[in-house]
């Protein structure tokens, strides 16, 4: 199916795989129809002669009810035909099942992203690697902006860093039995025991913690000198993003090495079933979180939603739910890279959001030559 056709069809307002936002309202079991929280189209269940889209089942108009009495009935017809009007109004539902039955999210959300990942972001995330610098650097057209940013990011490093250090120095100098024993096999370079080699994780840890801390503090203190007019032209520069980016390289080897160590004390504390099964657990959950993370940051590169230029027309993204709006980023993800457009064309000439059209168009149609309209932008000036 051509791209167009497939964002076409999203830009419907019928729900299923992305369809219309009705959050505050649910579904009338008996097939009834009922308003949505904006009063516009109603939605039936059971459908009863409504135009049937390709992402809902149908579509049903506000029914029109006759205001008109009988001319025998002075009070008693013009009251009851009133009366059976209020009752054939549809009623709002409020959902208040804490079920989510509209599987906003589900356990596959983040695995129909990792085709966007490359290998080695399956243990690091995508934030730490050369490319999330080149499109925050590119991304933010105010200088000061851009550097806020990076002095946000050295205060909350400082603070997480400095409670490391303070964990990591408890334990090293804990005066425990299994704490003792390892600084004397540390003395002793006793490399055969395991205490000797948790030591020795435990003083890398607190050597990169300091030195995390050291590069913070002075990138920090420079970095937020620097003027708003040439805050650009200095963080954009490879010095400057190597100097922004350096305190992050440090912070990750020593969560790593804290990782490590407290996954070898595992083998010490537990007996070795369980030291295997909380260890294939913290692999699970290694894995796990940090494929989650690299997928949503390809997504927020390749999508473009660091820059300033909408992703979505504001009337086609309030008609779509969760689920229709994370397959339409997927879509202008993988869009993007298949055309391979640089880092720097990609924020100075923005494609043009999705769903927008210069023509009304009732069935929502689209051509092949729609293509590039609805899914960003016209091929030819990229």
């Amino acid at each position: 199916m051509p791209l167009g056709a497939v964002a076409a069809a999203l830009r419907s307002p019928l729900d299923r795989g992305g369809g219309r936002r009705d959050s505050a309202v649910s579904y009338n079991d008996g097939g009834g129809v009922v308003d949505d929280d904006r009063g516009g189209s109603s939605f039936g269940a059971g459908g009863g002669g409504g135009k049937k889209g390709a992402f809902g089942p149908s579509l049903s108009k506000k029914p029109k009810h006759s205001s008109s009495s009988s001319g025998g009935g002075a009070g008693g017809g013009g009251s009851a035909s009133a009366s059976a009007s209020s009752s054939a109004k549809p009623r709002l539902v409020q959902r208040t099942s804490s079920v989510d039955t509209r599987k906003d999210v589900t356990h596959l959300t983040w695995a129909s992203l990792l085709g966007l990942l490359k290998f080695r972001e399956y243990f690091v995330t995508v934030d730490h690697f050369s490319i999330w610098r080149r499109h925050l650097s590119w991304a933010k057209e105010d200088g000061g902006q851009l550097r806020t940013l990076m002095t946000q990011k050295f205060s909350t490093n400082m603070v997480f860093m400095s409670l490391l250090l303070g964990a990591e120095l408890n334990v090293l100098f804990n005066s425990s039995h299994i704490t003792t024993q390892m600084r004397q096999d540390m003395r002793d370079s006793n490399h055969g025991s395991i205490e000797f080699w948790i030591g020795m994780c435990i003083t890398t840890s607190v050597v990169l913690t300091l030195f995390t801390l050291l590069s913070t503090f002075t990138a920090w203190g420079m970095v937020s000198v620097v003027s708003d007019e040439n805050a650009h032209c200095v963080l954009r520069s490879s010095i400057g993003q190597y100097v922004c980016f350096l305190p992050s390289r440090l912070i990750l080897t020593a969560i790593y090495s804290f990782l490590l160590w407290m996954v070898m004390f595992l083998f010490i504390l537990l007996p070795k079933f369980w030291s295997l099964l909380l260890l294939a657990c913290v692999v699970a959950l290694f894995f796990h979180i940090v494929t989650v993370f690299s997928a949503f940051g390809r997504l927020i590169l390749h999508s473009g939603a660091l820059g300033t230029s909408r992703i979505f027309d504001p009337d086609f993204e309030r008609e779509l739910l969760p689920r229709g709006l994370h397959t339409s980023l997927l879509f202008k993800a993988t869009d993007e890279l298949r055309k391979g457009t640089s880092v720097t064309r990609q924020y100075r000439e923005p494609s043009r959001p999705i769903g927008q059209v210069d023509h009304d168009d009732d069935d929502y149609g689209a051509s092949d030559d729609d293509d590039d309209d609805l899914l960003g932008g016209h091929s030819d000036h990229r």
